[in-house]
């Protein structure tokens, strides 16, 4: 037996009928829509875009990224409800590649973020940015936070802040840039003049790819 996927309206008629409204009409009568409407995002006729998700969500007291994926993710305060947190995946170098095991560091393990809906919240993690090559986007210890290469739909535009590993000799290791296209650079509000490096590597030995695209950025107090 194939059974369908559970979609936005599916939890949207969940969320309402939680919320204690016995149908579309009395939803919508007592919070003011249109009744058309709301039955046909409930309905699956049409689209829930993100301002209206979050609307629903107010009303029916559930998050709008569960609304619209289904994601769930540990709330950092009751008084913050669309606010979680993300995996800290260890720190990453400005302008020169750092070792790094994908490990929390100075017992950081989580940051909090500000879920965008347009990524799955499995797929977002941060690195604490060590050194100032980036520094006209991050400081030197801000946290970038990213999204898995895999999971950033049609890839990293010219100018996104990319995290970049390096695979030799069993090592892997991790810098900050800005991407390019066929080059990394930096962006430091200390240099007259960027450094640039090649994403591409003539060493059968070592692989050079990206594993993540910038989507904000945390500084902690």
């Amino acid at each position: 037996m194939v059974r369908r996927m559970i979609e936005p309206c599916d939890r949207l008629r969940k969320a309402r009928e939680k919320a204690g409204f016995d149908s579309p009409k009395s939803a919508s009568d007592f919070h003011g829509w249109s009744e058309h409407t709301y039955k046909s995002h409930e309905n699956g006729n049409r689209g829930i875009k993100h301002h209206v998700a979050k609307k629903y969500a107010e009303a029916f007291k559930v998050s709008a990224s569960w609304l619209i994926t289904g994601e769930t993710a540990k709330v950092v305060s009751s008084e913050t409800p669309e606010v979680f947190t993300v995996p800290v995946y260890g720190a990453a170098a400005g302008g020169v590649w750092m070792e790094n095991e994908d490990e929390p560091i100075d017992d950081v393990r989580e940051i909090p973020v500000t879920p965008d809906v347009r990524y799955p919240l499995h797929a977002q993690y941060a690195r604490r940015v060590v050194g100032t090559s980036v520094s006209n986007r991050i400081r030197d210890g801000e946290y970038a936070i990213f999204v898995k290469y895999d999971n950033y739909p049609g890839g990293p535009a010219i100018g996104s802040l990319v995290d970049v590993e390096r695979i030799r000799a069993g090592l892997r290791e991790h810098t900050v840039k800005v991407f390019m296209g066929t080059h990394l650079q930096s962006d430091s509000a200390e240099l007259a003049q960027q450094v640039t490096q090649q994403l591409s590597n003539d060493d059968s030995d070592t692989e050079v790819r990206i594993v993540g695209v910038a989507i904000g950025a945390y500084r902690t107090l």
